[in-house]
């Protein structure tokens, strides 16, 4: 049997949170459904919109959801699709 090595990595003692979530991209292959259930979800208005790019937000932001069209994408657990999620932080110092 193979035995799978774990690092674990040290926390700081204090946690760094990020000031606020400025986005997240994500991939779909149902484009039209997925960007409905953000806008009833999130309140969320279009922004941009292509035949592959949609960005939604619901605040002053330009973007907070960008969504990736990919045509044939099957369905699959909803944490399998991050693409990217970007943070801000206030400062580098705590």
């Amino acid at each position: 049997m193979n035995e799978v090595a774990v690092k674990v990595r040290e926390l700081p003692q204090a946690a760094i949170s990020p000031a606020k979530f400025a986005h997240f991209v994500l991939r779909t292959g149902q484009f039209d459904k997925v960007i409905e259930w953000y806008q009833a979800v999130l309140a969320a208005r279009i922004v941009f919109r292509d035949e592959r790019l949609c960005f939604l937000s619901y605040d002053d932001e330009h973007h907070r959801l960008a969504l990736i069209h990919i045509p044939g994408l099957p369905p699959r657990d909803p944490g399998e699709r991050w693409h990217r999620p970007c943070r801000v932080f206030l400062s580098r110092s705590r």
